[in-house]
């Protein structure tokens, strides 16, 4: 088995600046929805992780009927990290930012309602 070799700047895909632009944009506005706006629901991002949080129940579900009261928070939690991941390996450097984002946001998003006692 050949040893993994090291990451050189040059084999990422470089970011246009136009495309941080509009992904910086899209950040401001997600935070001034979320922080701002009478309503704290993100279209986009809330969406995203209610419909990953959600489909963990009944896929953890096949495996444990004891684990899948779990499996929404896992599956929110972990399918961003592994989206990052994946684009990592593929040295795209612009979706992996965003998976990264989402990823955070997830983390963020499970703290925030665990604090509340929102399960």
């Amino acid at each position: 088995m050949a040893a993994p070799r090291e990451a050189e700047a040059d084999d990422w895909s470089p970011i246009p600046a136009g495309a941080l632009a509009v992904l910086s944009l899209a950040a401001l506005w997600f935070a001034w929805q979320h922080f701002v706006a009478d309503e704290a629901w993100v279209f986009l991002l809330d969406g995203v992780n209610l419909a990953l949080h959600e489909a963990g129940h009944p896929i953890v579900g096949l495996v444990s009927d004891r684990l899948a009261v779990y499996g929404g928070t896992l599956f929110q939690l972990l399918f961003p990290a592994l989206f990052a991941h994946h684009f990592r390996r593929r040295r795209e450097a612009l979706v992996r930012l965003l998976g990264l984002g989402v990823a955070a946001y997830a983390v963020w998003w499970a703290w925030r309602h665990r604090r509340r006692g929102n399960r």
